[in-house]
């Protein structure tokens, strides 16, 4: 059984395989490890601040804060994305293995 800190590390290490495969334009690996930290994330109940080292923040619109960038970056996840919507790899739809 791994231990809240070890899951954390493991989180915050999905930005590093994002930025592997971003680099590598593996798009629907950059997305997996995307998608995995975001639903990692949530299931760990990261505290906030750690939710916006790895995601950034954005202001309401009557807040003075500036955006904050996170450990992924903003523009790179986007094109991620969009990349993975131009060569159909989403998965979003995809059955799991075991599924009926």
């Amino acid at each position: 059984m791994r231990t809240a800190k070890e899951i954390r590390e493991e989180i915050f290490r999905q930005a590093e395989v994002f930025g592997e495969h971003y680099r590598e334009k593996n798009w629907a690996q950059a997305k997996y490890a995307y998608d995995a930290a975001r639903m990692m994330s949530v299931f760990a109940a990261l505290d906030e601040d750690d939710r916006i080292k790895l995601f950034g923040s954005r202001a309401y619109r009557d807040d003075d804060e500036q955006p904050t960038e996170g450990l992924f970056n903003e523009g790179e996840v986007e094109k991620v994305y969009l990349e993975c919507i131009r060569a159909n790899q989403t998965r979003e739809f995809s059955r799991y293995p075991g599924a009926p």
